[in-house]
């Protein structure tokens, strides 16, 4: 499937590699496949019932796919069955610089763990509709308490996903817990430059923080008059003492998100250039 609304096209595709067939034929078959799809911006899922785990079995498979630039974006096993962890299930991209997390959920609905790829990718900039567009951060907090709450919500519901009914349920569990965790409240968007949109360190904790701050300066303010211009000096010295302290705080935390990002990047010049560039104020 080709997604156009965006502003670079993504094709995403699945493919199922059945466990007792014959894997030269699946091997020629995903080969034409893979020679057949656009250069970048592909991601392709399934269940592929070759365990990257034991290398036996991986080698031909990895020689394949590395050989047309794609490259595996799960690690961990994906597959349990009576106590022997397997890697089967995988995502595949020749985009590896836009997959911002991948993964498994850790969730007993069967033998295989769901696997998730957040990827990115901006929608198309419509500059004639005045309609705006949501707006998502994914942000390390955010894909940690959506996570951590999707586990919780997957052990709860302990669904039969083998039925259609129940899989719809679960498509629009996530699309519910993506709204809730990622969606962006676009008028507080607009109202400041401090969100995490622009400023990824940004956490919710420095978020609540920020509040506080200003809560402290609006409380302050309100002891100032004409008679005493500078108000209650005890409100302005709370204000000013937690003013410094929290910008030394969102200095720290700056600091660690790009030597984060920028141990990401090591061996990929692109990468790095586009840190450095954002880090000058260059887009």
């Amino acid at each position: 499937i080709e997604i156009t609304n965006t502003e670079q096209p993504v094709t995403v595709g699945v493919v199922y590699h059945p466990p007792n067939s014959n894997s030269s034929d699946f091997y020629s078959e995903l080969d034409a496949l893979l020679r057949q799809l656009p250069q970048e911006n592909v991601w392709i899922t399934g269940d592929f019932n070759i365990d990257l785990l034991r290398s036996n079995m991986k080698s031909q498979f990895e020689q394949l796919i590395y050989s047309q630039n794609f490259v595996p974006t799960i690690s961990m096993a994906t597959h349990e069955r009576y106590s022997n962890p397997t890697l089967i299930d995988n995502i595949l991209t020749n985009s590896p610089d836009n997959t911002i997390n991948s993964g498994i959920l850790v969730s007993r609905v069967s033998d295989h763990y769901p696997i998730f790829n957040f990827i990115n990718c901006s929608p198309k900039n419509h500059t004639n509709s005045k309609k705006k567009l949501p707006k998502y951060d994914f942000c390390e907090s955010n894909i940690n308490n959506f996570l951590s709450n999707l586990a919780g919500e997957l052990v709860k519901t302990r669904y039969d996903y083998n039925s259609t009914e129940n899989f719809s349920e679960f498509v629009l569990l996530i699309q519910n817990k993506v709204e809730e965790y990622f969606k962006v409240d676009t008028a507080s968007f607009s109202r400041t430059r401090r969100n995490r949109l622009l400023n990824p360190w940004i956490t919710s904790g420095l978020i609540n923080s920020i509040h506080k701050k200003m809560l402290y300066y609006k409380t302050w303010k309100k002891s100032c008059s004409k008679s005493q211009p500078r108000g209650n000096e005890e409100l302005y010295l709370r204000y000013k003492n937690y003013r410094q302290f929290l910008r030394k705080i969102i200095k720290s935390a700056k600091k660690l998100y790009y030597c984060k990002q920028f141990e990401n990047a090591k061996g990929n010049l692109k990468k790095t250039w586009g840190l450095i560039n954002n880090l000058r104020g260059k887009q």
